[in-house]
């Protein structure tokens, strides 16, 4: 019995199979491009509207407070606070600064910022202290040789700025247990847009009449 014969494969059918899976991988790639380039736009897109719009770039800001102690010669006064604004984003920031040079030849920066109480009768925040924006990096003219600049610098990723030391609990119309925040405005044309700290208790005052608010200089 003769064996059964097997049809050999047309060659033409190779051909057209690998036509076919040639193309299916092309398509499949011309996918997978255009998809990259979706993603590559969008992630660029989202970038610009951070780095350029002034309302982004501010929610990646945060603001926040210390009080190390401190001997500042005023009676009944233990500690300062220090203000401290950090971009905890990944992308950077432009914000408006204060470059000046301190009486030691250190090169130091400040951002504008005021000092809120908290009002009980009204359940609001009401300004409390502060140097008005135009003219807070002037009043660090004399501080130390040079004269103080206003700038606009990138706040990098993880930088933080750190505004001088102030005795605020030492100010006139305290009392014990008021509620505090500092307030940085770190965009000087765009004042509403604003980054408050966490408040603060005043729990110490003065045993000496006619304290008088101590700024660092």
């Amino acid at each position: 019995m003769l064996p059964p014969v097997v049809p050999k494969p047309c060659a033409g059918s190779n051909v057209n199979s690998a036509v076919s899976n040639v193309m299916m991988l092309s398509k499949s790639g011309n996918i997978f491009a255009s998809s990259g380039l979706l993603i590559t736009t969008a992630v660029l897109v989202t970038i610009g509207l951070f780095l350029f719009n002034t309302r982004l770039s501010a929610s990646l800001l945060v603001a926040s407070w210390k009080a190390p102690p401190s001997d500042i010669g005023i009676p009944g006064i233990t500690k300062t606070y220090v203000a401290t604004l950090t971009n905890r984003g990944i992308l950077p920031v432009r914000i408006n600064v204060c470059e000046y040079q301190t009486d030691v030849f250190e090169q130091e920066q400040s951002v504008a910022d005021w000092i809120d109480r908290w009002d009980q009768s009204s359940g609001r925040w009401k300004l409390f202290w502060e140097i008005p924006s135009d003219e807070f990096c002037k009043q660090r003219a004399g501080s130390g040789p040079g004269e103080p600049k206003l700038r606009t610098n990138w706040l990098w990723p993880r930088e933080s700025i750190t505004n001088p030391f102030i005795a605020s609990q030492a100010s006139d119309g305290l009392q014990l247990n008021d509620s505090l925040r500092f307030v940085f405005t770190p965009f000087l044309d765009r004042r509403e847009l604003v980054i408050a700290t966490d408040p603060f208790r005043v729990d110490e005052r003065p045993t000496v009449a006619d304290a008088a608010l101590v700024i660092r200089h």
